[in-house]
């Protein structure tokens, strides 16, 4: 990292009172930013800069809105589905489905656990076919793509997060071969 103003590599970080426009509200707080140590210029530093900018939407969130913690922590409470939410709030649920997403770096993870372990052999050959058509069909999906197309299925919608999802729900799920198309 150099300076722009006078070119210096020597830098160093300080709390610097920061002042952002969100949605056409100002934003005021502190933020680690990195400084010339040579002209006390303001110097580019991605991790830092991508922290402050999520600084000033949670407290944006703080001041005029929802964060996402707030959002889950509601859901989560009174057991409410992002269908219903959205329905209620007027919003849709696919905003809030990418709300609830984090896409500040941090991933979300998600934990695919088998009933059993297994080989081949378990399955027939409809079976087979069947797990083939859904590789293919998901091969090119990030897996925030993933999370977003599953998280549209009633399994998902219907069951509280961080709990198992039932298998009565399996033949509920939305047909690949007609997404495809």
């Amino acid at each position: 990292m150099k300076c722009d103003v006078c070119n210096s590599k020597e830098t160093y970080v300080k709390e610097h009172e920061q002042n952002y426009i969100v949605k056409d509200k100002e934003v005021n707080f502190k933020a680690n930013r990195r400084f010339c140590k040579n002209c006390d210029a303001l110097i580019y530093d991605e991790k830092l800069d991508n922290e402050a900018s999520k600084l000033a939407i949670d407290k944006y969130n703080e001041i005029y809105g929802l964060s996402k913690d707030k959002i889950l922590e509601f859901r989560n409470k009174y057991k409410i589905s992002l269908d219903l939410l959205s329905k209620v709030i007027g919003c849709a649920k696919k905003t809030l489905i990418n709300y609830e997403m984090d896409f500040d770096g941090n991933y979300e993870t998600h934990t695919i656990t088998a009933i059993k372990s297994s080989s081949n052999e378990l399955f027939d050959n409809k079976e087979l076919s069947t797990l083939k058509k859904v590789k293919d069909f998901f091969t090119s999906y990030t897996s925030s793509r993933i999370a977003t197309y599953s998280h549209q299925e009633k399994a998902w919608l219907e069951s509280v997060d961080g709990q198992s999802i039932s298998y009565k729900y399996a033949l509920e799920l939305s047909d690949i071969e007609k997404n495809n198309a």
